[in-house]
């Protein structure tokens, strides 16, 4: 067959050019299920530019194809999001943006399906909330975390600061020290925004179970704090108020 033709099998029913009785040039291709593509063919396959539609009309995809699979450039649209970038065998792969219907956006490096090295999730209204490395849509290794009251920098692990990290708060006091699952665990240093240094020898959960004695402190968070015992105790109840809080969203 040569030119223009119709072609039906098992799958739905071709309409559009042939070469040697291959699919070849543009046509339409329309699926039992409903489903509908339009677009380039090459040697009997769907190759080259085109698009897929749903039953209901709407478009499924619509980007570069080669073996009957999407390859290249293209847009996928799903329920809730799309995704606006590279594919591969028809898994995003390669560098592109997943986009959520509720303003949440993940601008980055894919593979094989899933987000994963290098990239940036940014909350509604194009707020940066992170900006680091990602495994299996979790973000796991170095990264930075930011909220409304600072930000961590530091390792992560499953969506969690995990190993040493450095949680800076906006008045300018800053801690750093080991974290497990969000949580600081272990020895750490606080510094304070009048310059004071104070060493934590043992967190455990958040909780300081074990505070350096020989340290002198004075201001944290905008209180004053003396050597007294009583003041010691308010220190120590005022950096356990003091917690990794953040909006711990997966995708």
């Amino acid at each position: 067959m040569q030119g223009k033709g119709q072609k039906i099998d098992k799958n739905g029913r071709y309409e559009g050019d042939f070469v040697d009785s291959l699919e070849q040039g543009l046509g339409k291709f329309y699926y039992n299920t409903g489903e509908k593509y339009k677009g380039s063919w090459e040697k009997g396959q769907k190759s080259g530019l085109g698009f897929l539609q749903y039953s209901n009309h709407h478009v499924e995809y619509y980007g570069y194809w080669k073996n009957n699979l999407r390859n290249g450039q293209g847009v996928q649209y799903y329920e809730d999001a799309k995704y606006v970038g590279n594919f591969e065998d028809n898994l995003r792969h390669g560098n592109g943006d997943y986009i959520w219907k509720n303003g949440w956006v993940y601008k980055g490096q894919w593979e094989k399906g899933k987000c994963s090295g290098m990239g940036k999730l940014y909350k509604p209204g194009g707020i940066l909330f992170y900006d680091g490395f990602f495994d299996n849509f979790m973000r796991t290794g170095k990264g930075i975390q930011y909220n409304n009251n600072g930000q961590y920098e530091g390792n992560f692990k499953n969506n969690k600061a995990n190993g040493f990290g450095v949680y800076t708060w906006k008045s300018g006091v800053k801690f750093e020290g080991n974290w497990i699952g969000g949580r600081r665990n272990g020895p750490g240093i606080v510094y304070c925004n009048d310059n004071t240094v104070v060493k934590i020898d043992q967190w455990n959960d958040d909780e300081v179970v074990e505070l350096n004695p020989d340290d002198k402190f004075h201001h944290f968070e905008g209180v004053f704090f003396s050597r007294s015992r009583r003041n010691l105790n308010k220190f120590v109840r005022a950096i356990r108020m003091i917690a990794f809080k953040g909006n711990r969203k997966s995708i």
